[in-house]
């Protein structure tokens, strides 16, 4: 059986396609198992197993057929769990320190008026984005949803979610850079 796999792995290494259709039908439950432990949404834990696969794809040149891809694939797994966690944590600290320092309540009289004014921008800014862009950008940034739900939602792959975010920001940024 080792060398089975060792077979498969040198396979996979060299870019072999059948191999990694073998080594993913092998451990993809086993991954999922993994990554089940500590998602708790589908879309997140069916995000995760794609990364999984989609970096054992790309690293495949630095496979070593005499080591565990379980292992490698475990660790690619927790890796991306790890970063998923990290990015939630700094998500929800920076939105706490927008509510807490900069809702127009805490702003004195003058401020206010510049807060008011500068969201008032932004919100005509933001219409002013084509109907698609402006519906992604809400939802990732507005409504805090995830790539993986915007692109379920509306039927769009995660590049083209990140294709729009990128154009509305620039757009975005053009159109306040008067003002700021």
């Amino acid at each position: 059986m080792q060398s089975f796999d060792n077979e498969i792995l040198s396979r996979l290494k060299a870019g072999n396609q059948q191999a990694f259709k073998e080594v993913y039908l092998e451990f993809v439950e086993q991954v999922k198992g993994f990554a089940s432990r500590y998602l708790d949404t589908t879309s997140d834990l069916d995000e995760v197993v794609q990364e999984v696969f989609v970096k054992l794809w790309e690293k495949r040149e630095t496979i070593d057929p005499e080591r565990s891809i379980g292992n490698f694939l475990f660790t690619i797994a927790k890796n991306i769990i790890f970063n998923k966690y990290q990015k939630r944590v700094n998500e929800r600290a920076y939105i706490n320190y927008l509510n807490i320092y900069l809702t127009a309540e805490n702003l004195d009289t003058e401020n206010r008026v510049l807060f008011d004014e500068c969201r008032s921008m932004l919100e005509a800014a933001v219409e002013k984005l084509p109907e698609k862009r402006r519906q992604v950008y809400i939802m990732l940034r507005e409504e805090g949803r995830s790539h993986s739900e915007i692109a379920e939602k509306l039927n769009i792959s995660k590049k083209t979610i990140e294709t729009h975010i990128r154009l509305a920001l620039k757009q975005l940024k053009s159109e306040m850079k008067a003002y700021l």
